[in-house]
């Protein structure tokens, strides 16, 4: 593997992992907030919530080869769920639990409400995550 040509190629693996890097960086509920395991309908799914000062970060993986279709228990009404890797609000079904698609080996990282380190793509550039259908898994 040559690194100039990962720097150069935007669909790389390196440039993945420093993209990640950077959005995990932006998001300090991960490194200073108590975390908190959440129950998952599918038992190949782990989610947990990292909860800030201000604001909630949660972390939905699938763990199996399979697509999934999962219900999980927030621990807390949540009003407003921004998706921090495709950078749009979702819907919340608003009672406390909610309802994931995962790709295989797939993850999501919601944040609750709108704090501005979930505002990566600048003004006016936020849309609706029904119409950002992002194969996350393939950029590993």
């Amino acid at each position: 593997m040559n690194v100039a040509l990962e720097q150069r190629d935007p669909g790389s693996f390196l440039n993945w992992l420093e993209r990640m890097t950077r959005l995990r960086l932006r998001s300090p509920e991960f490194g200073t907030s108590r975390c908190e395991w959440l129950e998952a309908s599918d038992p190949a799914v782990l989610a947990h919530c990292c909860h800030g000062e201000r604001s909630s970060v949660f972390a939905v993986h699938n763990l199996s080869g399979r697509k999934v279709e999962t219900t999980v228990n927030l621990g807390l009404k949540v009003e407003v769920l921004f998706d921090l890797l495709k950078n749009c609000a979702d819907e919340v079904d608003g009672d406390g639990r909610q309802r994931f698609r995962l790709e295989p080996y797939g993850y999501l990282w919601m944040r609750e409400g709108r704090g501005p380190e979930s505002m990566t793509a600048g003004i006016g550039q936020e849309h609706d995550c029904r119409h950002a259908e992002i194969n996350l898994a393939n950029n590993r």
